[in-house]
């Protein structure tokens, strides 16, 4: 009687494609494909491979609808119950890459795949009351004309 999901947000690369680890490279098959298990107990199915896309936002999505909680019109995942129960789709494309790296988009079959157009991150906006990056702090003169941003939809009018 238990919803069970086991998900990883990336994989790594050893050594493919010459790269060695995770986040700065383009976002390759190895990376992108994670292992994604959910067993539903209302859905006899078990043991089988699904084909349909699905993305982490939609883990959420399910959550809400195995609880019978409403979604915030916000939320733009989708509950994987049709995935799981027929293989039904719930998606045409998946979306994914890294902030300031290469982004892609998927139907499932086709991957395209496109490097950010300038070399810098010149004119790439960060919003976040975190003060750090995946891999270091922001410097001292990087704080130092921040503006705080009035939020968006999906951050409920939380200011960033």
């Amino acid at each position: 009687d238990t919803l069970f999901i086991v998900c990883t947000d990336h994989g790594f690369l050893l050594g493919e494609h010459q790269w060695w680890g995770k986040n700065i490279m383009p976002v390759y098959n190895e990376i992108a494909n994670t292992p994604f298990f959910i067993r539903d107990p209302r859905s006899k199915t078990q043991g089988v491979r699904r084909s349909a896309l699905a993305q982490t936002i939609d883990i959420p999505a399910t959550l809400l609808e195995y609880f019978d909680i409403p979604r915030p019109a916000t939320m733009t995942g989708k509950p994987l119950r049709p995935a799981i129960e027929r293989d039904e789709s719930i998606r045409d494309y998946a979306l994914f890459g890294y902030f300031g790296g290469h982004i892609n988009i998927t139907d499932g079959e086709y991957v395209y795949m496109r490097c950010p157009r300038e070399q810098n991150k010149t004119n790439l906006y960060e919003y976040t009351l975190m003060p750090t990056r995946i891999d270091s702090p922001f410097k001292i003169d990087e704080l130092k004309d921040i503006r705080i941003h009035p939020g968006f939809d999906f951050t409920q009018g939380v200011q960033v």
